[in-house]
């Protein structure tokens, strides 16, 4: 694996489906890790598990010590580390009405993905080559407020 051409090992990261598996194959090869700057996309869905996980943890006294990062700061890891991105996927699984209905009063925004401020961070960086973009909120933190993250992806 780690003799693989520098162009080849770039086709083969480019080719797989989300963020997640190429974080996993950065872990595993030092060649894939040095071609990772060249990647064109970012498909990074949050999972339902992640949520409850930090949810629960805020919610008890003790300290964890498992450490669930937030969505946003992975997201402007991966923006940072990245040059040429013509593809942004962000996005949080869909919970079960039973999670929704439990989480209703949930104030939080680390998983409001249409956040004005936090779309202004990256999308200066990323609008030259980007060709498709899209934004997914967690319903639970979204649907009371208003968003004018249109116009912003608009001007850019």
């Amino acid at each position: 694996m780690e003799n693989l051409p520098e162009f080849l090992a770039l086709e083969i990261v480019s080719r797989l489906d989300d963020s997640e598996t190429v974080a996993c194959c950065r872990m595993a090869s030092k060649t894939f890790n040095s071609v990772f700057p060249g990647l064109q996309f970012i498909n990074l869905q949050w999972r339902l598990k992640w949520y409850l996980e930090s949810r629960s943890r805020v919610s008890s006294s003790s300290s964890s010590s498992r450490f669930t990062p937030s969505l946003k700061r992975v997201f402007m890891n991966l923006v940072s580390n990245l040059s040429a991105l013509e593809s942004v996927r962000i996005g949080v699984e869909n919970p079960p009405l039973d999670v929704l209905n439990a989480d209703v009063e949930d104030d939080g925004d680390d998983l409001h993905i249409t956040d004005e401020d936090f779309v202004k961070e990256w999308l200066p960086r990323v609008s030259g080559a980007l060709k498709l973009l899209s934004l997914s909120n967690f319903w639970v933190q979204s649907s009371r407020r208003r968003s004018e993250v249109l116009s912003l992806i608009s001007a850019h």
